[in-house]
């Protein structure tokens, strides 16, 4: 147990019926993305709006998606977002027994005028001795408002604590950098789409990528094109995940992924409160997109 296989990962997103978990639209949509080629799911990731989960819930979601995706040979990525190491711990204890290949890990991001190294370091630390599992790093400074500097990321790495990371900025750059200060067994995955192209080109193992729940075959065909060698057809696909990044879910978050979902096949449901789903006009807006698109 260890490494993820390279190629395309889908943050499953949690489908709401009156502010309820619509466990029959998400196993739909499982059960759809099972016969496409994405590698695998993260569970309780940013899309699927886990910090309005409760924790009973979370398990939930955890217990009903494993079963399924196992089954059709996909692996298993468990977010956890929690403050405390305590909670951390004590989340991950429960999580084990669905033996998932990772657990992706929100550091502490609140107090943030009392986060150093030191927290960090001490928190992956203490982590990575309570399980088997590989840890890897969640990086995704537009919704925790921090991201772990670069000279502290590299000791987390090099003292074994991580075994990889999911980077969700725009820091192409930070990412190439990351990837050659790395030793050659850490594994690094976009989780931008706009930049999978360029994260392949500079030795990312993959994506693991929101837009994937409404266009998974886009994605993977990206990825396909890209590891065959047929570098202008992966550009050209590249373009297109872009165009529906900048249309869709840049402009309208989670709601509009949902509702564009909803319109390309899958159950995309509600988003949880007190956010709220797209207004008439901005849904109109949406599936004109998708109609020209």
């Amino acid at each position: 147990m260890g490494m993820l296989g390279r190629g395309i990962y889908t943050p499953l997103v949690t489908p709401f019926s009156d502010d309820e978990i619509d466990f029959q639209s998400l196993l739909y949509n499982v059960d759809k993305l099972n016969n496409s080629s994405i590698q695998g799911y993260l569970i309780l990731g940013s899309s699927s709006e886990s910090i309005l989960l409760n924790r009973e819930e979370r398990l939930q979601v955890i217990e009903r998606v494993i079963g399924p995706g196992r089954d059709a040979g996909k692996m298993i990525l468990v977010g956890v977002m929690e403050e405390s190491t305590k909670s951390a711990i004590s989340f991950v204890a429960e999580a084990d027994k669905f033996d998932p290949d990772v657990y992706l890990i929100l550091p502490p991001t609140y107090y943030k005028p009392s986060i150093n190294e030191d927290i960090f370091l001490n928190f992956y630390n203490d982590l990575s001795k309570t399980t088997k599992v590989p840890l890897f790093y969640y990086n995704v400074a537009m919704f925790s408002g921090l991201s772990i500097e670069s000279k502290s990321l590299i000791k987390i790495i090099e003292k074994d604590y991580i075994k990889g990371w999911k980077d969700s900025s725009t820091e192409l750059e930070r990412f190439i950098d990351i990837q050659k200060q790395s030793n050659f067994a850490f594994q690094s995955f976009t989780g931008n789409a706009g930049l999978l192209l360029d994260s392949l080109k500079n030795g990312s193992e993959g994506g693991i990528l929101a837009i994937s729940n409404a266009l998974p075959d886009l994605c993977t065909d990206i990825y396909s094109a890209f590891s065959s060698g047929n570098f202008e057809e992966a550009d050209i696909l590249q373009s297109r995940l872009k165009n529906f990044a900048d249309n869709v879910t840049t402009p309208f978050g989670i709601a509009g992924l949902k509702y564009a979902m909803s319109l390309l096949g899958f159950n995309g449901g509600s988003v949880r409160k007190p956010y709220s789903d797209l207004n008439n006009e901005d849904g109109e807006q949406l599936r004109q997109f998708l109609d020209s698109y």
